[in-house]
Parts: structure tokens; sequence; C-alpha cells
């Protein structure tokens, strides 16, 4: 059974990640050190992967049918980012990769949480109520 406060949960979940993003995008304007950009995105990707396997679980455990829908999202951003650090590391600056972060992974970002995590919100409150 999913507990009544997961909508709520994965809310704060998504808050957490977009603050990510916004921190990793600055640092990656200013930062010089490649141990720190690293450790950022492996911070901001393990704060997408909690958040995607919470949501992922609760539909799988109510059987709902956005799972895929929302799982198939959840791999085009984790890949968006892994694409962004390599090729941050490539630059050897990360005024590009802040760039694509800002104008294309938090914008796609902002837009599954508008349309696809808020079905999924509903759907998990509209079950466990």
């Amino acid at each position: 059974m999913v507990p009544k406060r997961d909508p709520e949960q994965l809310e704060n979940g998504y808050k957490k990640l977009q603050e990510s993003l916004r921190s990793l995008s600055d640092l990656l304007v200013y930062a010089t050190d490649d141990a720190k950009i690293i450790e950022a995105f492996r911070a901001t990707g393990s704060t997408a992967m909690d958040l995607f396997r919470a949501e992922e679980s609760a539909l799988e455990t109510l059987g709902s049918p956005l799972l895929e829908t929302n799982r198939t999202g959840h791999k085009k951003f984790l890949r968006d980012l892994g694409q962004i650090l390599h090729e941050a590391r490539a630059d050897r600056t990360g005024i590009h990769a802040a760039n694509l972060l800002r104008k294309e992974v938090i914008p796609w970002l902002t837009e599954h949480h508008a349309v696809v995590d808020r079905q999924v919100i509903r759907f998990i409150g509209a079950t466990v109520s």
C-alpha cells in the first residue's frame, strides 16, 4: 500500500531536484575543479534517481497506466544529464553545459512535472484516499 503522504513527498523530491539542477548550473559557470563538477553531477543524478524510484515504485504498486510514460521520461532525463556531463568535461569549461541545463533540461523537467508528474500525484492521491 502507498502511504497517504507520498504525493507530498514526490512534490518535495521534485523541488529538491529543481534546486539541485540550478545549483549545478551555477557551479558549472564558475567551477574549474573537475572533481567538484563530477561530484555535483553525481549528487544531481542521485537526487533524480531517488525521486524517479519513488514515483515508479508508487505507480507500479498501484498498477498505474502512467508507469511506462513516466519511466521513459526519466530515462530521457538521465541520458540528457549524462550527455551534458560528457560535454562539460570535453569543453573544459562549464558555460555551454550550464546553458544546456538552463535551456533544455530544466525546462523539460518543468514540463514533465507539470504534465506527467502532476497526473501521477493525482493518481496516487485518488488511489490512496
